[in-house]
């Protein structure tokens, strides 16, 4: 096929929408009254009609707000960073800056395209957490335990459970065509025994209410073992993850908070011992009582100091015999001061106990869908739900001075750079690479954008979509694939570079509810309102 014939690539495009969304009758009556097959790898990209679609009308939309704004004869007053790539001017360092960032973004599109070694995680069930673990709840919430065999989950009878799986040796594939994973009898018994072995290793309940977000600090396995925890009584919650023992709580909320997300800032330098202090323990809240907290967990200082030993020296003297690592607060060489809190005794953790104070209260007038911090610790994303804006806030300079007025670059998710609002944010995840943040959207669109200038790198069609969606999704360790349902029971995998849906599963019988990925062994864990937990590889 001639791809620079404007008949022929039309063709194309309309016979790739009709593959995309299954019109498979539709696709072959085309294909009959055009005399030529389809071949889906004629084209390098996925959803080409429907990129053009919508930059036609978000087009079409800027030109309306701007003749509006004309005549209006004012100005709005918003200075926003926008997602669209934008116009050069017409001056010599302009246009070289906008040629220059141009041959970047098609370079790196180039690697995406080339990129991604087929080794996404989703396809075999490798183990099978069954209803009875959570006493018949529904799980909302789930997480992987750090080199451990073992999820934490929150749950809607408001409970935290820590569940030890067991990997299935004859495991289980999903159907994306059926909808239900194939029943030999091979596979059924051992999924049956893997579930029988599925064992609760602590359960902590920590409200009445049910809960709706689970966070796992990034050092968990490097001596910050610790989980928040939020519920639909606006209540955050602090555990000590090999225990479930409760650190801190705190009701910064009243209403549902729908996200807990912890910041993960560099560590300080070593101190000597007198001087050691704690290491900042920041977390942020998103709640649909239309605000945003940000708060710092504060440990008893005599804790610290018993959790507080020098190089491996120390750690062998008080017995720690898991979890040290040498990255965890900055040091752990000989003679540094390394704090780890993975290996307390009984008597510290019984003795171990911090408060949660709220930095600042943020309000933003409308219901808050989600938070995230980027990979730098500092930065914190905010989405909210009507607005095609994103908001960046630099916590270092919230805690520096919590009292001065507010400070936030906004970020347009539209590419045209009009204020329409057609969609707007509902989760938000950096890559692992930390050089992309994911969007979910309230549409069956999903959004790349590039943490370096905030500009549109991918926009992902074809995720099945409920009527009232609630996406969850989750990178691979490459960043090259996601992985992602729209609120239903689907789980589907997505290439970046290309943005194709490569693959898509039904390991749940009902909505899947969260998603959680393990990049050091390429397992997928995930809940769903059927009440199981699947672990994936």
């Amino acid at each position: 096929m001639d791809l620079t014939d404007p008949d022929q690539v039309a063709q194309l495009y309309v016979m790739q929408w009709m593959h995309e969304n299954g019109m498979h009758d539709a696709l072959r009556a085309l294909e009959k009254h055009v005399g030529r097959l389809y071949d889906d790898g004629q084209l390098p990209e996925a959803s080409q009609l429907m990129q053009l679609v919508w930059r036609h009308v978000e087009q079409q939309l800027q030109e309306e707000a701007e003749e509006e704004h004309q005549q209006e004869g004012g100005t709005t007053g918003i200075t926003a960073t926008t997602t669209g790539t934008g116009t050069g001017t017409n001056s010599g360092t302009g246009s070289s800056s906008s040629s220059q960032r141009r041959r970047q973004h098609q370079e790196e599109a180039l690697r995406l395209l080339r990129a991604g070694a087929g080794d996404y995680a989703g396809e075999v069930v490798v183990a099978d957490v069954p209803p009875e673990v959570h006493g018949g709840a529904n799980v909302i919430a789930v997480r992987l335990v750090p080199g451990r065999e073992e999820v934490i989950t929150a749950a809607g009878d408001g409970w935290v459970r820590c569940v030890r799986f067991h990997r299935s040796t004859a495991s289980t594939h999903g159907s994306a065509a059926a909808g239900v994973a194939p029943a030999t009898a091979a596979a059924t018994a051992a999924s049956a025994a893997a579930a029988e072995a599925a064992e609760v290793v602590w359960a902590t309940r920590v409200s009445n209410a049910a809960l709706l977000s689970l966070a796992l600090h990034p050092l968990y396995g490097c001596g910050f073992p610790l989980v928040a925890v939020g519920g639909m009584d606006g209540r955050v919650t602090v555990l000590y993850g090999p225990t479930g023992a409760t650190l801190a709580a705190v009701q910064p909320h009243s209403k549902y908070v729908v996200r807990v997300a912890w910041g993960a800032p560099p560590p300080p330098p070593p101190v000597p011992q007198q001087q050691q202090q704690q290491p900042l323990l920041l977390l942020a809240t998103a709640s649909t009582d239309e605000t945003v907290a940000v708060l710092r967990l504060d440990l008893d200082p005599a804790v610290v100091a018993a959790a507080t030993a020098e190089g491996e020296q120390g750690g062998a003297a008080r017995g720690n015999t898991g979890g040290r690592s040498s990255g965890s607060s900055g040091g752990g060489g000989q003679g540094e001061m390394v704090l780890d809190l993975s290996g307390l005794r009984e008597d510290e953790v019984a003795g171990l106990k911090g408060r949660l104070n709220t930095v600042k209260q943020i309000p933003y007038g409308t219901a808050v869908a989600d938070v995230a911090f980027l990979r730098d610790g500092r930065t914190l994303v905010v989405g909210v739900r009507g607005s095609n804006y994103l908001r960046l806030l630099d916590c270092r300079q919230l805690l520096a001075a919590p009292s001065a007025p507010l400070s936030e670059t906004l970020v347009n998710m539209n590419e045209a750079g009009d204020d329409h609002v057609s969609f707007s944010a509902r989760q938000l995840l950096p890559s692992h690479c930390g050089a992309y943040l994911l969007v979910c959207t309230d549409s069956p669109r999903l959004l790349v954008l590039r943490t370096s200038d905030w500009s549109l790198q991918r926009v992902l069609f074809g995720l099945p979509a409920e009527q009232f969606p609630q996406p969850t999704a989750a990178w691979h360790r490459d960043s090259n694939y996601i992985y992602a349902s729209g609120g239903g029971p689907q789980l589907c995998v997505f290439h970046l570079g290309s943005g194709r849906l490569l693959a898509s599963w039904r390991h749940h019988k009902v909505n899947l509810r969260d998603l959680h990925y393990d990049p050091q062994r390429n397992l997928l864990a995930s809940c769903s309102f059927d009440k199981t937990v699947k672990l994936m590889g």
